[in-house]
């Protein structure tokens, strides 16, 4: 019961992060790469398309990918911690 209860607000947020992310590439007061980012990083784990999507980044953009799974751990470890 709790990993769906999870991938269902990992699936929300993400999507949530995705759209923001498409219109915060029309309105300036968003950041809509960064959220595009933070929403296909967490799509990934649930969804193939972003894990694709991911891949190229990571072909394409090695530095930007690097920075990003940097940042992916490092929240992955703070939320860990908050568990245990």
């Amino acid at each position: 019961m709790k990993i769906t209860v999870m991938r269902i607000v990992r699936l929300v947020l993400g999507w949530t992060c995705l759209i923001l992310g498409v219109i915060g590439l029309f309105v300036p007061v968003l950041q809509g790469v960064l959220l595009i980012l933070l929403g296909l990083a967490l799509l990934s784990r649930d969804s193939r398309w972003a894990r694709r999507c991911l891949l190229k980044l990571r072909l394409r953009f090695p530095e930007a990918y690097a920075a990003m799974h940097r940042l992916k751990a490092r929240l992955g470890s703070i939320f860990k911690r908050s568990e245990g």
